[in-house]
């Protein structure tokens, strides 16, 4: 399935040149974390279509959740001489969303605040 966004967008966040084989890499990061956005935001395709999303926020979480990948944030603690390191539970699933992005993922809700009415 197509990425819901390209790897220019990371590469100008990160104001760099990507040589073919970052670009590869990136290209790849994309699809699996559209991946991850579809699966816990199966309705993110059809809010774009229909405009209650904004392609930009969309773009934003994406790359951001790549760059977190890309960087290696997550890591917890490092041990020399003895190499050893620990990561964050997000970093050591992947790719993943917080909590916070999952959320600029889901349009506002539409309808009425509810009321209560005494009898």
């Amino acid at each position: 399935m197509t990425p819901l966004a390209d790897f220019s967008e990371v590469q100008i966040r990160l104001g760099e040149e990507f040589d073919d084989k970052l670009t590869a890499q990136v290209n790849a990061f994309l699809r699996d974390a559209s991946a991850v956005v579809r699966r816990r935001v199966p309705t993110v395709d059809a809010n774009l279509a229909d405009g209650s999303l904004d392609r930009d926020t969309v773009v934003m979480v994406i790359t951001q959740v790549v760059m977190r990948r890309m960087s290696g944030i997550g890591l917890l603690s490092e041990q020399h001489p003895e190499y050893s390191y620990t990561l964050s539970p997000e970093a050591a699933n992947g790719l993943a969303l917080t909590d916070d992005e999952e959320a600029l993922l889901r349009p506002p809700q539409s309808g009425r605040a509810f009321s209560i009415v005494p009898r």
